[in-house]
């Protein structure tokens, strides 16, 4: 469908918990039709990056059922894929989640380095900050992954800008640590 130029349909699930019924439909189990524009492999899975007549989505490829052959309808979105670097893109949407996109200066101790060029390229620009630490300023889609991404480092990262997004985290944490309070 991406080498012809051409949209696909597709029915698209999550799982659930009950075993009589394992998985849920999107739209009520009506296809989605969207317009392919790139395969990404991350964290061991597919991910079919996509125009649905909106925005840009990723899908994983192995929760899509009943895939169409290329259709008849060429596809959309050619000129805002044109403006997107698939990339960079990657690099600032975690676990595949997007989300509302921010600018941010995160904090990292030193030793942190390897996993900041992981996630974030070889050219992220990391600035010292003192003897013991050095700061990022990149562009993030804010998500829970991105927020768990940032908890795992503990006490060694901290998002010092936007405000708003270091709220969010401290939001995101303070969530976590009342589902472990003792309800005695």
């Amino acid at each position: 469908a991406i080498a012809e130029d051409s949209q696909i349909a597709f029915r698209y699930f999550h799982y659930t918990p009950d075993r009589s019924n394992p998985k849920s439909y999107s739209k009520d189990g009506k296809q989605h039709i969207v317009s392919p524009y790139a395969l990404l492999w991350n964290n061991g899975n597919y991910y079919l990056y996509a125009y649905d007549g909106k925005k840009f989505r990723y899908y994983r490829v192995d929760r899509m059922e009943r895939i169409s052959f290329p259709l008849l309808q060429k596809r959309e979105g050619k000129e805002l894929f044109k403006e997107k670097d698939i990339t960079h893109q990657k690099a600032k949407v975690f676990d595949m989640y997007g989300g509302t996109e921010y600018t941010v200066r995160i904090r990292f101790r030193n030793e942190l380095a390897d996993a900041v060029v992981d996630q974030f390229g070889k050219d992220v620009g990391m600035f010292p900050y003192d003897d013991e630490h050095f700061l990022i300023q990149v562009p993030v889609e804010i998500s829970p992954p991105f927020f768990a991404w940032i908890a795992t480092f503990g006490r060694r990262v901290k998002i010092l800008e936007p405000v708003e997004v270091a709220d969010k985290m401290r939001d995101f944490l303070q969530r976590a640590m009342d589902m472990y309070k003792n309800d005695g």
